[in-house]
């Protein structure tokens, strides 16, 4: 009986996401959109440091770990109202370990498979070579 009075508050609760007027399931936000709109810092405006990134994990944790349900719900709701931050990898050509990570980068890992398919064949040509002269001494 008790739960059924349990399910009944929990629709009625204001705060419930019900009340939002927007879809809010499987809506997770960046890092870097939570701490600009959060801590009115832009972590990522540089180089990728993934000590930053869990530096202000911690920082954030740290901040709103004691918070009630309902304040979490109000700092999400105004993540979701926020603009949208851009990503990272959309506003420069970005190499996060090694990698390049915008569209733009396409163009390069065509080239960048054109000269290891030249490495490869010129490595298998001298391997040959060196084996036809070692087969002849």
């Amino acid at each position: 009986e008790e739960d059924g009075g349990a399910e009944a508050s929990k629709s009625d609760d204001p705060s419930s996401d019900a009340y939002l007027g927007f879809a809010t399931r499987y809506r997770h936000f960046s890092l870097r959109h939570v701490c600009v709109n959060l801590l009115d810092e832009d972590i990522q405006s540089g180089v990728h440091d993934p000590v930053v990134d869990a530096r202000y994990s911690l920082l954030l944790f740290h901040k709103y770990r004691n918070s009630s349900v309902t304040q979490l719900r109000i700092l999400r709701d105004g993540l979701h109202r926020a603009p949208v931050t851009p990503s990272f990898s959309s506003e420069k050509t970005p190499v996060v370990d090694g990698v390049c990570v915008s569209a733009a980068g396409y163009r390069y890992k065509r080239a960048a498979r054109n000269i290891w398919r030249w490495y490869v064949a010129r490595k298998k040509l001298i391997l040959s070579q060196w084996q036809a002269e070692e087969e002849e001494s």
